[in-house]
């Protein structure tokens, strides 16, 4: 499967990365050849026997069961915090 460039510098864009020219080509092709290799899997996935396939056939993860237990206290929360304004937490700013 093809990607383009464009596609590759769209997805540089939302996950915030910069890539040189050199690298958007190299990403398209390395990328092209995965997509392709995952097409395949699909082709021949109905062949594979069903120990290949247990995963995929399989129960889905089991969960465990939940129990309400007491949450921590907020009050405490906010006398432990670095910062706080009211009853708001402060924390440092980590997006643009």
């Amino acid at each position: 499967m093809k990607i383009t460039e464009d596609q590759v510098e769209k997805i540089a864009s939302l996950a915030r990365l910069r890539l040189e020219d050199s690298e958007v080509q190299l990403f398209a092709r390395e990328f092209g050849q995965i997509l392709d290799f995952f097409s395949l899997i699909d082709e021949y996935h109905d062949q594979l026997d069903e120990g290949w396939r247990a995963d995929l056939l399989g129960d889905p993860t089991p969960e465990r069961e939940d129990h309400p237990r007491e949450g921590a206290d907020p009050d405490a929360l906010i006398q432990q915090s670095a910062k706080h304004q009211g009853r708001a937490i402060l924390v440092p700013k980590i997006l643009e």
